[in-house]
């Protein structure tokens, strides 16, 4: 017990006395936030807007204005009046899993509380630099350790409180990419003989549900599980009932699909194309797919340009796309793009 008070005496000196000079209180705070605001930047990529009524400093007593989406002390979007309904309906928009329609937090300066000066008494008031963001309390004394301590506890609250967690950013942690599948989608087209010819339509890219599956680092997860592993299935029955079993398809082969077909699911919308088919190639038309399983939201279908004709549904392709040796109908590949089916 001796040692540990003896630690803790060394400690507070250390930080009351640094290399011989005594320590300024304030310096010390503005440097831890000046750490937090260091840290939160490093992890935006899952820090979404929080939603809070500006103070109408033009009255007095201030009255709540404006609704913000905030990342801190950074606007985002403004959203509507100061009351709590929609307040809530705009923290829906920012940063429920299901929407996140601002995206992520591109860069987060969180507030501060400080002493300022407010007619004749000193009013605790939480800060956005020289910004009024929310009074906490009021302090009668003119005592600094009196000041100190009521800025501390404020600084807790803020960080440690439902109320004041409303003025920070939201984290929104994602379990991430569950597996991400390939699979030869049937087409419907049927050409009726080998000297028929049909230009057909099809689609390509993606349609995403939600803000954050638009943004570069979700294709980027996408793409890491892709090159890690990528599983490959005999296909779907519409795009939504498995038929058949799933499988790893090599390292080496994982890459090049995760080369290949990133601009697939990085698409954040449908594109409607033509080509030409031809009977003589195979009479059933199919597309390659990319099917992304996430822990914590729907499916994701990223639909790309490469095609397969075999004689019929009966004969679904056994390659993956560009592994096929030409005029077997995609019935016999190379050895390492050969469908384990």
């Amino acid at each position: 017990m001796r040692f540990s008070f003896a630690v803790l005496f060394m400690g507070c000196h250390a930080i009351r006395e640094r290399r011989g000079k005594s320590v300024n209180k304030y310096e010390v705070e503005e440097e831890f936030t000046a750490k937090l605001v260091h840290q939160a930047n490093e992890t935006s990529s899952y820090l979404f807007p929080n939603c809070y009524a500006e103070l109408n400093l033009k009255v007095y007593p201030p009255i709540k204005g404006a609704i913000w989406a905030m990342c801190g002390c950074i606007r985002v979007a403004r959203w509507g009046v100061g009351n709590e309904q929609d307040r809530e309906n705009c923290n829906y928009a920012a940063n429920h899993q299901n929407n996140l329609r601002w995206g992520k937090c591109q860069k987060v300066v969180e507030p501060a509380f400080r002493m300022v000066q407010d007619y004749r008494a000193q009013n605790l008031w939480l800060m956005c630099d020289n910004t009024k963001v929310m009074r906490r309390g009021i302090d009668g004394s003119a005592r600094r350790r009196v000041k100190e301590t009521n800025i501390g506890n404020g600084n807790w609250w803020l960080h440690n409180t439902a109320d004041g967690a409303r003025y920070l950013p939201v984290r929104r942690t994602f379990a991430g990419i569950n597996r991400v599948v390939g699979f030869w989608e049937d087409m419907s087209y049927h050409l009726t003989g080998p000297s028929n010819k049909l230009r057909l339509k099809y689609t390509r890219g993606s349609t995403k549900t939600n803000a954050w599956e638009k943004t570069s680092e979700w294709a980027s997860e996408v793409s890491v599980s892709v090159t890690a592993s990528m599983k490959v299935t005999t296909g779907f029955m519409g795009s939504g009932v498995e038929v058949g079993l799933e499988t790893s398809l090599s390292s080496s082969l994982s890459k090049k699909m995760g080369r290949s077909y990133s601009g697939s699911w990085s698409s954040n919308a449908e594109y409607s194309e033509e080509r030409e088919f031809v009977g003589a190639d195979g009479l059933q038309v199919w597309q390659w797919w990319v099917r992304v399983i996430q822990d914590w939201g729907p499916d994701v279908f990223a639909k790309t340009t490469s095609f397969a004709q075999t004689d019929g549904l009966y004969k679904p392709p056994r390659c993956v796309p560009g592994y096929v040796i030409p005029r077997t109908k995609w019935q016999e590949c190379h050895p390492d793009g050969q469908l384990p089916f």
